[in-house]
């Protein structure tokens, strides 16, 4: 996965490794990795074309927004998340 990433323009976070950032002049788009999972955010048109480059590539299951993460709510503010 991470050989896919960077090779698709994605730079890897120095201090997370796990983290990727693509930068595109549409926006950004943020892909983690953990564990079995993918957390994919950013623009939603960039949003779209990751999801459906990385199931050209590997076989995913899109799971939708993000509700729990490591024991943690995830909960969609107008403009940021919070973690409860």
């Amino acid at each position: 996965m991470t050989k896919y990433l960077q090779n698709a323009g994605f730079k890897q976070s120095v201090t997370y490794v796990f983290a990727f950032t693509g930068i595109d002049p549409k926006g950004i788009a943020i892909v983690v990795i953990y564990v079995d999972d993918l957390i994919i955010t950013g623009v939603e048109c960039l949003l779209t074309y990751v999801k459906k480059e990385l199931a050209s590539e590997f076989e995913i299951k899109d799971l939708g927004e993000l509700w729990f993460l490591l024991g943690l709510e995830v909960v969609k503010c107008p403009n940021s998340l919070m973690l409860y």
